[in-house]
């Protein structure tokens, strides 16, 4: 989480320090922007378990690239196509654990004195975008309308408590929706902008809280991205 949050840091200095540089020379009218994006979201679960609440700051940190396909001659209409990767980190108070190869999900026990409990999983996005601008050529801040949706492959997962004297730790643990989308939204002017995720899908694929209620939770994400070049 360090090195990406970093790696975040990094690239928006750069995007402020290049403000006034186009995608293509400014003396190219059929210019391309917004190619390079980085977001953070703050994230929540919809639809939880009976009991089951988010605790602390859950986050998405995204980055990527989206090749830029303007259908008119100013770049003011057009669609953008891409690949990204996402890491995602839930903290939360339902207990995940491996018994036996089986994957259960139920309620801390009064006898579980945990300092923290969270789910983390990384994926490889392919997001895909209708957009809207108001930019020219000349100018390096314009409103921006962008809506689209998101498909995200899980390429791993863990599951991680810390007890007192012990932590413990699953990984790819069964019962995991490897493959999710949802629909996405980002407007805003200049470098940063609002964005929105959706989940559509269920996070988790047929598993049970404390082996009676079946789990539906998505994921619902909003806080800034921000594109370069």
């Amino acid at each position: 989480m360090k090195h990406i949050l970093i790696g975040f840091l990094f690239i928006s200095f750069f995007a402020n320090s290049q403000s006034s540089i186009d995608s293509l020379s400014v003396n190219n009218k059929n210019y391309l922007e917004d190619q390079l994006f980085a977001s953070v979201t703050y994230s929540l679960l919809t639809n939880k378990p009976t009991g089951i609440d988010l605790r602390g700051v859950s986050n998405t940190v995204s980055f990527g690239y989206l090749r830029d396909l303007p259908f008119d001659k100013k770049s003011n209409f057009g669609i953008a196509i891409g690949l990204g990767y996402s890491q995602n980190t839930y903290f939360h108070n339902m207990k995940i654990t491996d018994i036996d190869g089986q994957t259960h999900f139920s309620p801390f026990s009064d006898l579980d004195d945990y300092d923290s409990n969270k789910l983390v999983f990384h994926t490889i996005d392919l997001p895909f975008e209708f957009r809207i601008r108001k930019s020219t050529y000349k100018e390096t801040k314009f409103w921006r309308y962008y809506f689209g949706w998101k498909l995200s492959y899980v390429i791993y997962h863990k599951s991680e408590f810390n007890l007192i004297t012990d932590v413990k730790t699953y990984r790819n643990f069964d019962h995991f929706n490897k493959m999710q989308y949802g629909v996405t939204a980002s407007v805003g002017h200049g470098t940063w902008n609002g964005y929105f995720y959706y989940g559509l899908t269920n996070i988790f694929d047929n598993a049970q809280f404390n082996e009676t209620e079946k789990i539906n939770m998505k994921s619902l994400q909003f806080g800034l991205i921000f594109y370069i070049l």
